[in-house]
């Protein structure tokens, strides 16, 4: 039961430091893009499209750990 804790504690802390770190990097492309260039407008398209489809893929990774993390959770408590 204590390592379903720390396997938890630590999932739930890596998830928050991923969810950072994506969220940094969508402002440091927005503060890029303050210059008004024309070049950095269409890097910041770019960008955007490819963190959304990061973000999606967190997304997913996430629900499907969380559903494993209990799977097993739910196996433990009944073994």
């Amino acid at each position: 039961m204590r390592k379903d804790k720390d396997f938890e504690a630590q999932k739930e802390a890596l998830m928050k430091e991923v969810r950072s770190v994506l969220q940094e990097v969508e402002n440091l492309y927005d503060a890029g893009v303050e210059s008004g260039t024309v070049e950095a407008k269409a890097l910041k398209a770019k960008a955007q499209a490819q963190l959304g489809k990061v973000k999606s893929q967190f997304a997913d990774f996430e629900a499907a750990a969380s559903a494993k993390a209990h799977e097993a959770a739910d196996r433990a408590r009944e073994a």
